[in-house]
């Protein structure tokens, strides 16, 4: 599985998960979701537009398990 993940407020939130490694940057995600997950590895840097800042890129990271 992949995780996606932000940070807010320093902290981190997994906001999607997928079976396959889709992630790739100017994707857009609802960044409020908080999905309970265990990464493990990390595997890239993506950068992603918020649904509830479509004005303000972030980079998020993509881990497995």
């Amino acid at each position: 599985m992949y995780y996606l993940i932000v940070r807010n407020l320093g902290v981190p939130r997994c906001v999607d998960r997928n079976e396959k490694d889709m992630y790739e940057d100017e994707m857009a995600f609802d960044c409020t979701p908080n999905i309970e997950c265990d990464p493990k590895e990390f595997v890239k840097e993506v950068e992603i537009t918020c649904t509830e800042h479509p004005d303000d890129p972030i980079v998020a990271m993509v881990f497995r398990d």
